[in-house]
């Protein structure tokens, strides 16, 4: 029972070790007293956004770069080749 007392504000569990079952158990009772209010919060939205933009701009440039690799690559062959003939 001694590990229930962290769901109560101003409480603290007592020092020692928590099983998994009782992990479980903390896990189970905090997950079936959300509040509708706290699913309405908007405090890291901000950063969940920005995360999700930076992981598109992410996978789009490894597409582009997976799909224009070779041709990249042929076009800096051609650049060196032009700059090695421009040097006596």
């Amino acid at each position: 029972m001694q590990a229930w007392a962290g769901l109560v504000e101003g409480c603290q569990i007592p020092q020692g070790e928590v099983g998994m079952y009782e992990r479980i158990q903390l896990a189970l009772g905090k997950a079936m007293t959300v509040k509708v209010s706290d699913l309405k919060r908007e405090d890291g939205q901000g950063a969940t956004e920005y995360a999700m933009v930076v992981g598109f701009v992410i996978v789009g440039l490894t597409i582009t770069l997976g799909l224009l690799g070779t041709s990249i690559q042929n076009f800096l062959g051609r650049v060196a080749g032009a700059i090695d003939g421009l040097v006596p």
